[in-house]
């Protein structure tokens, strides 16, 4: 199981990666593995992830990095 979160706004002053992130956080239990949230103009996501188990010809990749 995974989460997505995302905020869509008119003005991108309107976004705080904080309001982001509690969101985000509130999905822990879907995936307590990886974590991370963005933020570009009037947009802003925030993801997730459960770690699964993989064989080795599978590539695994992050959907965001972590905004600091």
């Amino acid at each position: 199981m995974c989460g997505m979160t995302g905020l869509l706004r008119s003005s991108p002053s309107d976004i705080f990666i904080g309001h982001v992130a509690c969101m985000t956080a509130r999905l822990g239990p879907r995936g307590p593995d990886d974590e991370g949230v963005c933020s570009q103009g009037g947009i802003g996501l925030g993801h997730r992830c459960l770690a699964i188990l993989r064989s080795r010809a599978m590539p695994t990749h992050r959907i965001l990095k972590v905004q600091k």
